[in-house]
């Protein structure tokens, strides 16, 4: 994580976002919860795009609304749509947080509180050198494809859309009239992939990740 105090706006703007956006009185709780998921990017360059895209969006509008109201986005990963290798906890608890949020979409029907996911694919950040990785002993049988599979991770962070992107998906989410359960941003073989697990057979979609992790 980055230091999220180098780039905090003032603390008016975001309580402006949170009289806009955000219902009740968890002003310190949204600004301290919303604002370190967004900045989850574990880049100052990231964070520092995200943050300024949510202070952009937190601008009172000319008309601010009376309504008890808000959006509540939850930021996920593609990798919570498919049990990705060597990466099993990391892709548990991401899908556990798209069943969370279409549990919480529902009850929170009865108010006008919205709520979806944008889950990001792979982002150019320094994330990969901040990675905790168990040891592997070099006469385990996981080795040689772990390794291969830890450097194809890492050219994948490399080759990801920038966080500014992210930062501009996550603010054009906060401008929507209406949201829908969950959304994608990030390169176009990544997003395409939710749709081929969808479609095709499980033992066929199986066998391409397999083969693209060379397992």
């Amino acid at each position: 994580m980055c230091d999220l105090d180098a780039y905090l706006p003032s603390y008016v703007t975001f309580r402006c976002f949170c009289r806009v956006y955000c219902p009740g009185t968890a002003k310190r709780r949204i600004k301290e919860a919303v604002i370190k998921s967004a900045a989850s990017a574990a880049s100052p360059e990231g964070c520092q795009a995200v943050i300024k895209s949510a202070a952009s969006a937190a601008s009172p509008p000319a008309k601010q609304s009376t309504k008890n109201e808000g959006k509540i986005i939850n930021i996920t990963s593609i990798a919570g749509y498919s049990g990705l290798p060597f990466r099993a906890a990391y892709s548990a608890t991401k899908s556990a947080l798209h069943m969370l949020t279409e549990s919480l979409r529902l009850e929170l029907k009865p108010t006008n509180i919205q709520c979806c996911t944008l889950a990001p694919g792979d982002v150019a950040t320094n994330i990969s050198q901040g990675r905790y990785h168990v040891p592997v002993k070099k006469n385990s049988p996981y080795h040689a494809i772990y390794g291969a599979a830890r450097k194809d991770m890492d050219a994948h962070v490399d080759d990801g859309v920038s966080a500014k992107t992210v930062a501009i998906s996550i603010n054009r989410l906060i401008q929507k009239n209406k949201l829908k359960p969950h959304y994608t941003v990030g390169p176009f073989l990544q997003r395409f992939s939710i749709y081929l697990k969808s479609y095709l057979p499980a033992k066929i979609y199986e066998f391409i990740l397999s083969k693209f992790y060379k397992i």
